[in-house]
């Protein structure tokens, strides 16, 4: 599970705030460093204290552009781009530096030069999220011969995950160091307990850290499974392999209703995606 939040950790790249509950829950992180942290804290917030993204000079900039840009183009063409870029330089370059560079000095959100922009350009997109912005992974097939089953894996790794989740919910995970720099930790806090929501023009991010269940799909039917009890411990694999072999059986047992499939709406284009929703969450 480790590896898998590394994985999601590296692709994951959005925020949060204004929707994010607030929790209690507050320790001090297990490396002894001096601050404290609350779940929705991780991404709305530099807990860490991260130095911000350095801000390049417009020359370098320009440098790095040119370098990118010369395997891709003639030589004519590359002779125009070194001319575009020197009348950027002496006219509205100086302008917008002063702009990002009044952005790198204030605190709180956004934290670098780019956040804001790169918020807007996730969450602004109105292209279809599959396969145009959602990250793919796939995972690898357990060492043990005993557990190659799918219903197996599909327990192991969902209670695993859910006993992870756990600790970062309750305040209980250690610091993510380098050596002795801790690092960034904001996209934790997302990993689960959070979602896009669909919106016309720009999507909004919303975070619920009070749910106990997962959403199991099988044969374009969705099942509900609490999977946290009442005292707060994650369901332990066996129980959970069971119940994940009786839905398989049960939706296996009915035809599969792709009319009823609301999960393919999620990867419309998102304002249609969006007015779809709206229609939905008032006609029940």
């Amino acid at each position: 599970i480790k590896s898998f939040t590394k994985q999601v950790m590296k692709m994951l790249k959005v925020t949060g705030g204004a929707m994010a509950r607030r929790l209690g829950s507050t320790r001090w992180m297990s490396s002894g460093s001096s601050f404290r942290y609350t779940v929705e804290g991780l991404y709305d917030g530099n807990l860490t204290n991260v130095p911000s993204l350095p801000l390049p000079q417009v020359e370098d900039t320009l440098k790095r552009y040119l370098e990118t840009v010369r395997p891709l183009t003639t030589d004519e063409e590359f002779e125009k781009s070194k001319k575009l870029a020197a009348e950027f330089v002496d006219t509205v370059g100086p302008t917008l530096q002063e702009k990002l560079r009044d952005l790198t000095a204030h605190h709180g959100y956004p934290y670098s030069y780019i956040e804001e922009f790169w918020d807007e350009m996730y969450q602004g997109g109105r292209w279809p999220a599959m396969i145009h912005v959602n990250p793919f992974l796939s995972l690898k097939d357990s060492p043990d011969p005993a557990k190659q089953d799918q219903i197996t894996r599909a327990a192991e790794f969902a209670s695993a995950a859910t006993r992870w989740w756990l600790k970062v919910v309750n305040g209980d995970l250690e610091a993510d160091m380098e050596r002795d720099t801790q690092l960034c930790m904001y996209g934790y806090g997302l990993v689960f307990g959070a979602t896009r929501v669909p919106k016309i023009g720009r999507d909004v991010m919303a975070t619920n850290y009070d749910r106990k269940h997962i959403v199991v799909i099988c044969n374009h039917q969705y099942f509900k499974v609490d999977i946290i009890d009442d005292a707060g411990q994650a369901m332990a694999p066996s129980e959970l392999e069971k119940i994940l072999g009786q839905i398989k059986t049960t939706a296996l047992a009915q035809p599969a209703d792709l009319d009823r499939d609301v999960g393919i709406l999620t990867s419309w284009e998102r304002d249609a995606w969006a007015r779809m929703k709206h229609s939905q969450d008032h006609s029940f």
